[in-house]
């Protein structure tokens, strides 16, 4: 009975090695005026990210999914980047310093831009690149 316990033993664990979620997860960090992410890809599939507002104003982050550079998003007469003509993916608001929220998308390979949509944040070059493969 012994073997037959130690062999149960190595498959679960060679199983529980080998398995493989599909799913990723992203640290992103907000701060005066930066979107930091622990990795710029993402497997296909869910990707959750981990978001820590460490400044002292008040952000959010959105996801496009989008081939546009970051920087050539278009904006409305106030600066923030016009959603509406964008593939909005999800959006978390109003993230107060020191809040950590948590976002899961389901996402397919392809380029995608997170930005932070608050009035003039995104003028300040807040926004960051992601790839999903």
């Amino acid at each position: 009975m012994r073997p037959t316990l130690i062999a149960l033993l190595a498959v679960s664990l060679f199983a529980l090695g080998c398995s493989d979620s599909g799913q990723s997860t992203i640290t992103v960090k907000l701060s005066e005026f930066k979107i930091e992410l622990s990795s710029s890809v993402a497997k296909t599939g869910d990707v959750v990210f981990n978001v820590q507002n460490t400044g002292v104003l008040l952000h959010e982050l959105a996801l496009l999914k989008t081939d546009l550079a970051p920087d050539k998003l278009p904006v409305l007469p106030d600066g923030s980047v016009d959603e509406d003509k964008l593939e909005l993916m999800d959006e978390i608001e109003d993230i107060e310093p020191t809040k950590s929220p948590t976002m899961t998308v389901n996402l397919k390979p392809g380029n995608y831009v997170l930005i932070c949509n608050v009035a003039g944040h995104h003028a300040a070059k807040m926004y960051i690149g992601l790839t999903v493969r």
